[in-house]
């Protein structure tokens, strides 16, 4: 057990924020297991949050949000369920969730969304993610999807059933680079719950690049490194750039 210095004040290692949510909210719609739990827990951690109007301002992208009609392509032949989504739903935290299949479907077999945000892509296809806007989420997550270091974590559909494949390895890239192009500066990228990522920029040049703030998880980055095109480029005419920022690899 550490020893606590003089005048020196502990953080413990769970806020109190996250417990008495998790009370108010086991509560009134029953316990609460596993992903959306730490999801929620990471986020008021690593941002610091030390209110709940303060956690309902953020805005949340969960990549891979999962879906009851994904059992085909389960190797344990069951879906994973859009549970972070639900969840945040229920806490009135906004949320925008992704997946290649529709949340749930009806009695039909129609195709259903549900009460947040949910956009149908397929992350197998390049550049996918570019509809989202830059610097629009505090958070982004993924949680089995992508192995980053732990190959169990890989969805079996996204790699085609091998993890060890040079798709995953590409989409693995794109992913991050995304996800550091639509973070705002300071924002987290929680990859497989346990690893996050903050987005901040290197010294007074217009660069971004992801930093590892948790203790746990994988270190090695793919591509990280996240150059803003400069405004002038915009006010060209012709426009010189049609978005608002490139990205180019880490210079290693």
């Amino acid at each position: 057990m550490a020893l606590q210095r003089q005048g020196e004040q502990i953080k413990p290692r769970t806020p109190q924020l996250y417990w008495e949510i998790i009370h108010e909210y086991e509560s009134n719609h029953g316990e609460i297991f596993g992903t959306p739990k730490l999801v929620l827990r990471q986020i008021i951690k690593y941002l610091n949050i030390s209110s709940t109007e303060d956690l309902k301002a953020l805005k949340t992208l969960d990549i891979g949000c999962g879906s009851e009609t994904r059992k085909e392509y389960s190797l344990q032949n069951i879906g994973y369920h859009p549970t972070v989504c639900r969840f945040f739903t229920k806490l009135g935290i906004p949320i925008t969730g992704i997946d290649i299949n529709y949340p749930r479907k009806d009695k039909q077999g129609n195709p259903q969304t549900e009460e947040w945000k949910f956009i149908q892509m397929d992350l197998r296809i390049p550049n996918s993610l570019n509809i989202l806007e830059d610097n629009s989420f505090n958070v982004v997550a993924t949680t089995n999807l992508i192995p980053h270091g732990n190959i169990a974590s890989t969805s079996p559909l996204l790699c085609n059933s091998n993890p060890y494949s040079n798709e995953i390895v590409k989409i693995e890239d794109e992913i991050f680079n995304q996800a550091l192009r639509m973070l705002k500066p300071g924002g987290i990228f929680i990859v497989n719950i346990m690893t996050i990522y903050r987005k901040v920029q290197i010294g007074n040049q217009p660069y971004f690049k992801f930093t590892k703030v948790s203790t746990e998880g994988q270190d090695d980055l793919p591509y990280i490194i996240h150059q803003p095109i400069l405004e002038a480029l915009q006010t060209q005419d012709p426009p010189l750039a049609q978005h608002s920022q490139t990205l180019l690899p880490h210079p290693i």
